[in-house]
């Protein structure tokens, strides 16, 4: 079976990287897909993301992911509408080890923009022109690679990713993992 992002039971998407079935995130009711609580997350959480030694960064649970904002402070900020008042930067999948290491510091109804399945695409690794995009309600349908690009390719981001990511964004450089998972043009 090749590696990739697939779908079982009520639409869930579980990944296959290496031969290894994985179910790495957590779904709208803050339990991880094994039926085990994880932390207590629901979508509105606002999560602080510390940067090594170079402050923070800010994150919000969605109903599949978390919306990370383009703020960053030095010290670890509790002002929640502050926080949710920045444009969003990017919005991913998140492993649940990630959150076990970030900081809840409140909740925040979601808007609606926030609700829902985070736009994203995959693209067939021996047909390359073939992409497929999911929207917001969860729906699919055939994309060309160049529909696909500035969307986030169809995957679960590992902490230290994201934290990386995050980095670049507050330094202003482009980042490695991102440019590695951009859609492919034929």
């Amino acid at each position: 079976m090749p590696e990739g992002v697939f779908t079982v039971g009520v639409g869930r998407p579980v990944m296959l990287l290496m031969g290894r079935l994985v179910c790495p995130y957590l779904d709208g009711s803050g339990k991880e897909m094994s039926g085990k609580k994880s932390h207590s997350w629901v979508p509105g959480d606002v999560v602080g993301v510390p940067l090594d030694d170079r402050g923070f960064a800010y994150g919000r649970i969605r109903e599949h992911g978390v919306a990370f904002y383009d703020f960053f402070t030095q010290r670890l900020e509790n002002d929640l509408g502050l926080i949710i008042s920045h444009d969003i930067a990017f919005s991913v999948v998140v492993h649940r080890s990630a959150l076990r290491r970030w900081e809840k510091l409140g909740s925040v109804s979601l808007e609606n923009h926030l609700e829902g399945y985070i736009r994203n695409f995959r693209q067939d690794i021996q047909y390359p022109e073939q992409c497929v995009v999911m929207n917001e309600e969860g729906q699919e349908f055939s994309a060309s690679p160049e529909e696909c690009i500035g969307l986030e390719r169809s995957s679960v981001w590992e902490r230290t990713h994201v934290e990386d990511r995050l980095k670049d964004c507050r330094d202003g450089r482009e980042n490695v993992w991102v440019s590695m998972l951009s859609v492919k043009l034929v």
